[in-house]
């Protein structure tokens, strides 16, 4: 296990500073020494049909899997996902992630203002809990 350095506030208290970084095929993540854990990555999709009408734009029909979190929460995590333009993708909007927990992210569907037979899709996920 990697030592944690310390501060003290001249007071007698010492607190934990510092952290540590990583990646793995989940995605990055930032452990910090106060126990405050980071988790992103940046997800594409191909070969996606959004062309089921939904109110006045589209969106695909199967849940999209957004797979693992690099590192597991000690609790499930406040998660926020946005649109990520990668090589070759529409300005598709992901919906309500479901299913988070402490090892998955979840799944979600996309939605576009434009109905397409097969588009790509980049969406980035970012998870902020803790892992101690």
């Amino acid at each position: 296990m990697a030592k944690v350095l310390q501060m003290s506030d001249g007071d007698g208290n010492v607190y934990p500073v510092g952290a540590v970084f990583g990646s793995n095929s989940d995605g990055s993540y930032t452990k910090f020494a106060d126990g405050t854990l980071i988790c992103w990555k940046v997800l594409s999709f191909t070969g996606l049909a959004i062309n089921t009408a939904w109110g006045g734009v589209y969106e695909n029909t199967n849940a999209l899997n957004l797979g693992n979190w690099p590192v597991a929460f000690t609790a499930t995590p406040t998660i926020f996902v946005s649109n990520a333009k990668t090589s070759g993708s529409v300005s598709a909007f992901a919906e309500q992630v479901n299913g988070t927990s402490t090892t998955a992210v979840g799944t979600t569907y996309v939605w576009c203002p434009k109905s397409h037979a097969s588009a790509a899709v980049g969406i980035a996920v970012l998870g902020i809990g803790r892992w101690k």
